[in-house]
């Protein structure tokens, strides 16, 4: 289990200089800046105002925008305290995707 923690941590060592302001370009380009802007808008509105979850400002004024994609609420658990304290929604999103693999070692 170690073994495999530090493997990755030297494998991912080369993304951590990027990890504030980077997204991966590759399966999806689309999808990997998505999904920052997925996480914040959620973290945002939980936080302010739970009923317009899903009234997304993506393309305002029209309604219920966030039902055109997964809202990824189970990842909130891990993104929202790390944004509300950070402030940066990509930087939330690779910790707890870069935190994801090792900890899943554990889960054996």
């Amino acid at each position: 289990m170690l073994a495999y923690v530090a493997t990755f941590v030297v494998l991912a060592a080369g993304l951590l200089p990027r990890f504030a302001a980077a997204v991966p370009a590759k399966p999806n380009f689309e999808d990997a800046h998505v999904l920052p802007w997925v996480l914040a808008w959620v973290t945002h509105a939980l936080a302010t105002a739970p009923g317009e979850l899903f009234h997304a400002n993506v393309a305002y004024p029209a309604p219920l925008q966030l039902t055109g994609t997964d809202p990824l609420l189970a990842r909130q658990i891990g993104v929202a305290p790390l944004a509300a304290a950070g402030g940066n929604p990509v930087l939330a999103a690779n910790l707890v995707a870069f935190l994801s693999y090792p900890l899943a070692a554990f889960a054996f």
